[in-house]
C-alpha cells in the first residue's frame, strides 16, 4: 500500500482510517494478503495499521527503491479477515467517521 498523508489541520478525524479501509477492502477483494512499508519512527501509521492486523515481517535499510530516514524500514503484512470481521471493520469505520 502506498502513502496516505492527511494535512495537519484535518488529522484525528478518521480520514486516514477511512481511506485505508477503502483501499484494504479493494485489495482484499483481489488477494488474501496486504503489505506496506513504514519508517519505524512513524508510530501513528504503525498504530493505525495494527487495527487491521498488520504485523512486522522484516526490517531492512531498503525495500525495492524505498530507503528510510534513520536507515531502517519495516515491512508489514495483514491477512484478509473473515467476511463477517471485514464487515464489522467497515461498520465501525462509518460510526467513527460521520463527516465522511
Amino acid at each position: 500500500m502506498g502513502r496516505v498523508t492527511v494535512i495537519p489541520d484535518l488529522r484525528r478525524h478518521g480520514i486516514a482510517r477511512a481511506l485505508t479501509q477503502v483501499r484494504l477492502d479493494w485489495i482484499w477483494g483481489q488477494d488474501k494478503s496486504t503489505w506496506y512499508i513504514v519508517n519505524p519512527a512513524n508510530q501513528a501509521s504503525i498504530d493505525l495499521h495494527h487495527q487491521w492486523g498488520f504485523t512486522e515481517v522484516a526490517s531492512a535499510e531498503k525495500f525495492h527503491t524505498t530507503t528510510f530516514t534513520g536507515g531502517v524500514g519495516l515491512l508489514m503484512r495483514a491477512k484478509r479477515p473473515e467476511k463477517d470481521q471485514q464487515t464489522r471493520f467497515s461498520v465501525a469505520l462509518l460510526r467513527l467517521s460521520p463527516a465522511l
